[in-house]
């Protein structure tokens, strides 16, 4: 497993046609799960050649050159400053009566913000700055909306005028989708007449 931006120096052979040469003579491939790329052959288009794993923010700040450290220390900083003002656990969130709970997220801009908000009938409950390819912060969402409302929860919703939920994440879709099935799997309709 070759570290970016390492690999480019590094020597390489393709085990399928023989090619040799620097990885910086090779193509960046496909991004796999935002950790790294596959190293492609010149020669043949396979992408055996290596792994190339992006390296971390934390690493950046501390071994980096100096634009990179900066880079680092900026983005880091950001990072912290989001997380601080994101939703974390239950007690965040507003006591609701209703029996029967369907949650929306919407994406929507303030000063050229970017914001992912929480509906429930209409009402704004939860509010925090959202960015490019964010499914898997729906899904933290949804589980922390679980931990608060339980089996009251019949569908969270994704508004269709979200773009940025899945990005260039190919199935990102089918993880909200599948959450939203195991919601209505778990609901327990309310029956005044027997409760």
């Amino acid at each position: 497993m070759g570290i970016y931006p390492k690999y480019q120096k590094s020597n390489y052979t393709c085990k399928k046609c023989n090619w040799t040469g620097k990885g910086a003579a090779a193509i960046m491939g496909e991004e796999v799960g935002h950790s790294g790329f596959d190293l492609v052959c010149p020669g043949c288009s396979d992408d055996s050649l290596d792994f190339i794993e992006f390296p971390l923010l934390t690493d950046l700040a501390r071994s980096g050159n100096k634009k990179e450290r900066m880079q680092a220390h900026r983005e880091l900083a950001e990072m912290a400053a989001r997380e601080a003002l994101e939703l974390r656990h239950a007690a965040q969130l507003p006591d609701i009566t209703a029996r029967h709970l369907t949650f929306v997220l919407r994406e929507t801009r303030l000063n050229d913000i970017l914001f992912i908000v929480l509906y429930e009938a209409g009402v704004e409950i939860w509010r925090e700055k959202g960015y490019y390819e964010y499914y898997w912060r729906y899904l933290e969402i949804g589980e922390i909306l679980v931990a608060k409302y339980g089996n009251r929860i019949m569908d969270f919703v994704v508004d269709a005028s979200s773009v940025y939920l899945a990005g260039d994440c190919g199935f990102a879709y089918s993880k909200v989708y599948q959450f939203r099935i195991k919601l209505r799997k778990n609901f327990v309709l309310y029956d005044p007449i027997k409760n």
